[in-house]
């Protein structure tokens, strides 16, 4: 879950941009590729993680993961 604050930003994926207000939520088992967007702001938002963070190698298989007990 995330709540942009300040500033904006999007996933690759989508065709969305979050804006301060906005409450994203993004689906877990999917990709997600955070860009920010160029606003003359700073980016603020506040994430909220449930679940493991799972980095991709360029042929999408697992490279890393970061959950509670790393």
């Amino acid at each position: 879950f995330g709540l942009c604050i300040s500033g904006s930003w999007r996933d690759l994926e989508h065709d969305w941009v979050a804006k301060p207000g906005s409450f994203v939520c993004e689906s877990p088992g999917e990709s997600h590729t955070l860009a920010v967007e160029e606003s003359g702001e700073a980016m603020r938002t506040m994430f909220h993680v449930n679940g493991p963070l799972i980095w991709l190698a360029d042929d999408g298989e697992p490279a890393g993961i970061h959950d509670a007990f790393s």
